[in-house]
């Protein structure tokens, strides 16, 4: 996410200004940070992040709807941009003109399929054991991260189901699941406690997968992926 990128450029930027010897290790959906295609991978999802203070006010049932991420990602740009903020690209070339060690993990690249070249000059590749030794002797580490790598999944169908209280969250989710396909994701969003509960029963109920779950800012997440049809 767009947001989340921030932090360790501005933080690393910051430490080599006054003479620290800095390295930036990159794992799972950081990786979208240092990829040479970052100006489309970073976005804003207000859904995804709703504590995002965005420059205009969204009502969440709008937040939902198509589109949504492209303008809010070009708002929150456009603010930035206002402010003289930095961008990502910008952040990144006095990185490496500071000399910050720019680290993917190798694991990670390989499980998403990625080739050096599809990462921006500059970058070097290791695994986590390479990186801890290097954390292990250093006089300041930092972990940072979105939160949980969840909200990265990208889902088909959306179920925005906040302020319906049991049984309710499930109904417009039954609806929805029809119309996915097999192996298709379903992303449905509640604020009823019971849900907790409700969501993963229903999904194993119907032989769904529940893929992932969690709370965003009041919101439950919920993730699940059809079964496949006989």
């Amino acid at each position: 996410m767009l947001d989340w990128a921030y932090p360790p450029l501005i933080i690393a930027n910051a430490a080599a200004a006054v003479g620290m010897d800095v390295s930036i290790f990159f794992t799972f959906y950081g990786l979208n940070i240092i990829h040479k295609d970052h100006a489309r991978k970073l976005k804003i999802d207000p859904v995804g992040n709703p504590a995002m203070p965005m420059p205009v006010p969204i009502p969440d049932i709008i937040s939902s709807l198509p589109g949504m991420v492209p303008m809010a990602s070009a708002m929150m740009r456009s603010r930035f941009a206002k402010k003289n903020v930095a961008t990502i690209g910008e952040l990144l070339a006095s990185a490496r003109e500071a000399e910050v060690r720019l680290v993917a993990c190798q694991m990670t690249v390989d499980v998403f399929g990625y080739a050096a070249d599809d990462f921006i000059d500059g970058v070097e590749f290791a695994g986590a054991a390479a990186s801890m030794a290097r954390a292990r002797n250093a006089h300041v580490t930092m972990f940072i991260q979105r939160g949980d790598p969840m909200f990265d999944i990208t889902e088909d169908q959306l179920v925005d189901a906040r302020d319906l209280m049991c049984p309710m969250p499930v109904m417009p989710a039954t609806k929805a699941r029809r119309r996915l396909q097999s192996r298709q994701i379903l992303k449905i969003l509640a604020t009823d406690r019971g849900s907790l509960s409700d969501i993963p029963a229903w999904a194993e109920a119907n032989g769904d997968e529940l893929l992932g779950s969690g709370e965003d800012g009041g919101v439950y997440v919920f993730y699940v992926r059809k079964a496949d049809q006989e």
